[in-house]
């Protein structure tokens, strides 16, 4: 019995070596032009390895956003589930768990802000449920915290997440001359803007 548990723990541990290496290539090579050989030599395994757990590199692309999206969501869900927070407090911690994901890996910024949008236009399946899903929670928050007469949350949730896309870009290139938590004040201040009452203390 013990002995399964130990094959488990280093099976997932090779799998999340992997990926954290595929995230490194990527976000330094570039999807298009990233070999999965790189990616076994980053994570000190033999390239017929990568491919016991993934089938190609677009595979590997795909648990990468899979992964990140399904921690992003889950983190959301739990903040919407506080009942001690109303939805203006709600839309802060929101905010920061974004930053906070990216903030923890600026390998995983290069690689969401690079290859995001020529795989949205591709997503289907458990993806395009998690973004769905993960687009649908903001916005019911942005309508619960009070928008201003005339603002679509539908329309302004696509908004904000293009802004704040932008904004992890601009953060994750090491020539950025401004901090994360300038950036998250900004977002902030904007989001009071379009709220009919102020969205926190910041």
């Amino acid at each position: 019995q013990n002995g399964g548990n130990g094959m488990r723990r280093k099976t997932g541990e090779k799998r999340t070596a992997i990926l954290k290496a595929a995230v490194q290539v990527f976000a330094h090579h570039g999807f298009a032009e990233a070999k999965v050989a790189q990616v076994a030599q980053e994570a000190k395994v033999a390239t017929g390895s990568v491919y016991n757990y993934f089938d190609s590199k677009e595979h590997i692309l795909h648990t990468v956003f899979r992964d990140m999206w399904s921690g992003i969501l889950s983190e959301l869900t739990e903040v919407a589930r506080r009942s001690d927070l109303d939805h203006r407090r709600q839309l802060e911690r929101m905010v920061d768990a974004v930053f906070d994901r990216f903030s923890a890996d600026s390998n995983l910024a290069r690689v969401f802000v690079n290859e995001q949008s020529f795989w949205m236009h591709r997503w289907e399946g458990d993806l395009a449920d998690l973004f769905g899903d993960f687009m649908k929670l903001f916005g019911e928050t942005l309508k619960g915290a009070g928008l201003k007469e005339g603002l679509d949350p539908a329309i302004l949730r696509y908004f904000i997440f293009g802004g704040v896309r932008q904004l992890i870009h601009q953060w994750a290139d090491p020539n950025c001359t401004f901090t994360r938590e300038l950036a998250r004040s900004q977002i902030l201040k904007i989001l009071d803007a379009l709220n009919d009452g102020a969205v926190t203390r910041y």
